[in-house]
Order: C-alpha cells, then sequence, then structure tokens
C-alpha cells in the first residue's frame, strides 16, 4: 500500500495566525502593501497641499482643502500664473520634473497627488524621465 505524506506549502502560501484570524501570507503582504501605498498618498496629499499654500500665499490651512478641489475655476479659483507655480513648487518638493504634456494632470489635488505618486514609483525603478537634474 502506497505512503501518502503532507507537503508542505510553500513559503509564500503558509498561513500565519494573527489577530485571531489566520491569514494567507500572500494576502497578507498585499493587504501590507496596500496600506504602505495609502500611508504614503497621505502623506504626498498633505505635502501638495502645503506646497499650494505657502507658494501661493493661501489663507487656508490643508484641511480646509478638499482632496477632489479643482485648481481653477470654482475651486480654488486659481489661474495660469499660479499654475506655474504649483509646477516649481511641485518640481523642488519632490525632485521630479514636469514637462508642459504634464500640466493636463494638475486638474485637482488629487490629480497632482496621483502624477507625484507615479513619477516618484518611476524615479525608484530607474525611470530618469521623471527626475530633475
Amino acid at each position: 500500500m502506497p505512503k501518502f505524506f503532507h507537503a508542505k506549502p510553500f513559503a509564500s502560501e503558509q498561513q500565519s495566525f494573527k489577530g485571531g484570524v489566520t491569514i494567507n501570507s500572500k494576502e497578507g503582504i498585499r493587504k501590507e502593501k496596500v496600506k504602505e501605498r495609502a500611508e504614503q498618498r497621505k502623506e504626498i496629499l498633505e505635502r501638495v497641499k502645503k506646497v499650494l499654500i505657502e507658494r501661493l500665499r493661501l489663507d487656508l490651512e490643508p484641511d480646509e482643502i478638499a482632496d477632489d478641489s479643482p485648481l481653477f475655476g470654482l475651486g480654488l479659483g486659481l489661474d495660469s500664473v499660479d499654475a506655474l507655480e504649483i509646477v516649481v513648487g511641485i518640481e523642488q518638493e519632490f525632485g521630479i520634473s514636469i514637462t508642459d504634456e504634464d500640466m493636463q494632470a494638475f486638474r485637482s489635488i488629487n490629480t497632482i497627488v496621483d502624477f507625484t505618486m507615479e513619477r516618484l514609483e518611476g524615479k525608484e525603478k530607474g525611470d530618469e524621465g521623471g527626475i530633475t537634474q
């Protein structure tokens, strides 16, 4: 009669007991990455708001600016000169390069944050296109 044995799961598939709940390691790693990205986004969001307030001398606090606030028109009411000031501020704050074509991303606070995160991720991966010289 053949002997059966129980194969151990791969290290990446092993389960752990955390907080009373058994979780798959892959799932736990994915959750950690999502949490880390959310924290990074929150930090960038605060920094972007501070850049706007300082560079444009807005009489506002960061928590008074809604994340989805449009920059132009009925939102913050900024103009093209303000847009250039924002670009310079973001470039200096995050060490990234912003082209004229990239200006399309500057519609709201959230779109600036998304753009900045994308550029910073490219910078980490060695994409020279997002780095200022």
